[in-house]
């Protein structure tokens, strides 16, 4: 099949410097999936933009990476699917929600190992093969501290006398 296509006439409407003919998109991806499978296996940081279990017990997430933006708002500059292949879910979700306490979803930052995976039908994916649960711990105890800074600064605002339970309540947070 392959040859039949490299020995059909030359198209006389493509620009002259274009070659006689090209080479198939699936051939072309293959060597694309090549290049992509030499990066390796590496930990990378993301934020958790949704997480979809699927009937099959695959579990694909949609990972995101963002920076302060000028106007200290978050901005998007990386993005890309996820999964974890169903032999490996239980052991990964499990072990995340045992430690953190919660559940994988959406708005978390994560550390995950992940490789690169391209297939020419199906694009580009991240697989996943652990997640750090210390790092989304860390993560979720500094937005914690920063909940209650904000919390007690308010209170020392609003600090009337008629605001006792207030007083107590930041009181406690200051315990935490």
């Amino acid at each position: 099949m392959l040859q039949a296509y490299r020995n059909r006439p030359v198209n006389p409407f493509l620009p002259a410097d274009a070659p006689g003919d090209g080479i198939p998109l699936r051939d072309y991806l293959a060597d694309v999936g090549k290049k992509v499978k030499e990066v390796g296996v590496a930990w990378v940081v993301a934020e958790v933009e949704s997480v979809k279990h699927h009937p099959s017990g695959h579990v694909y997430l949609d990972l995101v990476g963002s920076e302060t933006g000028k106007d200290g708002s978050a901005v998007k500059v990386a993005s890309a699917r996820a999964r974890i292949w169903k032999s490996n879910a239980p052991g990964i979700l499990g072990w995340f929600a045992e430690s953190t306490g919660r559940k994988l979803e959406r708005g978390l930052t994560v550390l995950v190992k992940v490789s690169p995976d391209f297939h020419a039908a199906y694009g580009f994916n991240l697989n996943i093969h652990d997640i750090d649960p210390r790092f989304t711990l860390g993560d979720m105890e500094a937005r914690i501290a920063a909940i209650r800074k904000l919390l007690v600064a308010g209170f020392d605002v609003i600090g009337h006398d008629g605001f006792s339970q207030y007083r107590q309540d930041c009181k406690r947070l200051r315990e935490c």
